[in-house]
């Protein structure tokens, strides 16, 4: 298991990496929105804990399971 350190390293890693993409879509996209500002945000909050579970999961083993890990977020993020 990893410290808590890391835990929070990876989780401003994946935070840093998502945020800025889900905010400008939300300023270009504020008044065409097709569903309720609710489910967007909770769309958003689900793909985020995807993206850092499974960055987690590739720091705990290692680069062999990144590649795995990384066509799983490219997937749920088409799919979303």
């Amino acid at each position: 298991m990893f410290s808590l350190e890391r835990s929070l390293e990876i989780f401003l890693f994946a935070l840093c990496n998502f945020g800025p993409y889900v905010i400008l879509s939300y300023y270009i996209f504020k008044e065409h929105f097709r569903y309720s500002k609710t489910t967007v945000g909770v769309v958003c909050t689900i793909m985020f804990l995807i993206q850092f579970v499974t960055r987690y999961w590739s720091a705990l083993h290692g680069i062999n399971t990144s590649i795995y890990m990384s066509l799983i977020r490219l997937c749920v993020f088409l799919i979303g």
